[in-house]
């Protein structure tokens, strides 16, 4: 629970984003409401997952990666990068060492 001040300081800054009280207390309101839809747990986890899948490494969402331009960063030492690249079907593997930024 907040303190009086801290919930003062909240209700000041939510009229300065332009969030009266009535509209906040509106929208917790039907936040507190979903609890009660039984499709809101399915609901929730396809849109979650269709929103994290570009960056699962996971062949099922190969296409859905292409689609969102996927790029995939790895950071290791060699041996490391070299086992990834062996284990992982990832079309370009490109390597980068600090010695390709260095300026002369």
């Amino acid at each position: 629970m907040s303190s009086f001040t801290d919930r003062g300081k909240s209700i000041a800054q939510d009229i300065y984003d332009g969030n009266d009280p009535q509209r906040v207390r509106r929208l917790s309101e039907e936040v507190l409401r979903l609890r009660s839809d039984s499709a809101l747990q399915a609901e929730i986890i396809q849109s979650g997952l269709s929103s994290i899948a570009p960056v699962l490494l996971n062949s099922e969402f190969r296409e859905l990666q292409r689609a969102e331009r996927s790029i995939f960063f790895f950071a290791g030492p060699e041996r490391l990068l070299a086992d990834a690249e062996k284990r992982l079907a990832i079309p370009k593997f490109l390597r980068l060492y600090p010695s390709d930024f260095w300026v002369e």
